[in-house]
């Protein structure tokens, strides 16, 4: 059995097809694939990929409908805000070099 893998070229492009329009229907959602993101996939891949997303609660699913779990989205977005705010402390904290010296050696190289 493979794993779950959200990064995944079609899980990501349902995820962002969710977030742009609110409660489409599971036909609605692989039409949309097709025609929007030019994703082909056999129906039963894209049920199997659908479960898998409501296994870790990524989306919610009703009898018909699917949505974003906007909880999950929420952490997302604030894992991806703390790992920006993060990178930008690092790089204050330890700028790049603006002036090096150096002796380069005839035969030796530099030192």
């Amino acid at each position: 059995m493979t794993s779950f893998d959200p990064l995944h070229q079609k899980t990501g492009a349902i995820i962002e097809l969710l977030a742009e329009n609110k409660g489409l229907s599971t036909g609605q959602l692989f039409k949309l694939l097709a025609r929007q993101r030019q994703i082909k996939m056999s129906t039963a891949n894209f049920y199997k990929i659908i479960a898998k997303m409501a296994e870790h609660q990524i989306v919610v699913k009703t009898s018909d409908h699917v949505a974003l779990n906007m909880t999950w989205a929420t952490s997302v977005y604030k894992y991806a805000e703390m790992m920006q705010q993060q990178k930008e402390s690092q790089l204050k904290a330890f700028p790049p070099f603006k002036q090096a010296e150096f002796d380069i050696m005839f035969g030796e190289g530099i030192s």
